[in-house]
């Protein structure tokens, strides 16, 4: 759970700093990291590449990796539609 929470407040954290640092607009600062949070098959492969080149502690980290990505897919979606509607961006139309 600690990578799950630690990951989440670190896309949420690094993308409000590095949105503040290039003065990008307030919604972006607010939501970007929200729409981060999604995640999957390089997550998938590189646990089994952990798995493989650390034997003993290379299991655990690949169970906790891919149990977290279980949660970000399940989550996911969610946080990226929370983060599209509050920014003000769902239902737009680009008109030309």
């Amino acid at each position: 759970m600690g990578y799950v929470v630690f990951r989440v407040i670190g896309k949420v954290l690094g993308a409000y700093i590095g949105s503040s640092i290039t003065d990008a607009p307030q919604v972006v600062k607010k939501y970007l990291g929200l729409g981060l949070v999604p995640q999957a098959g390089v997550a998938l492969g590189l646990s089994l590449l952990v798995r493989q080149q650390f034997p003993g502690i290379g299991q655990i980290i690949a169970t906790a990796v891919i149990a977290a990505t279980v949660i970000y897919e399940l989550i996911g979606p969610l946080c990226a539609k929370i983060a599209i509607t509050c920014a003000g961006e769902a239902g737009r139309a680009e008109s030309n």
